[in-house]
């Protein structure tokens, strides 16, 4: 049995966003989209991911802390 992956992909363009999750989940991955740091923090804390996704341009909210 495959062991089912969780993705998060935190990023404030909401096209990017459903595109990729829409890609990503027809290769048969779980994903979870935050437009937010709040919204991807909360999201850590509520759910264990496999990889996070996360705009590296973004220079209006601080990073994810690699730690979560």
């Amino acid at each position: 049995m495959m062991t089912e992956i969780r993705i998060l992909i935190a990023d404030d363009d909401y096209m990017f966003c459903r595109l990729t999750a829409d890609l990503i989940r027809s290769q048969g991955y779980l994903v979870d989209t935050a437009s937010t740091i709040e919204e991807a923090r909360a999201l850590l804390k509520a759910k264990d991911f496999d990889l996070v996704m996360q705009d590296m341009g973004d220079r209006k909210s601080t990073r994810l802390n690699s730690s979560h």
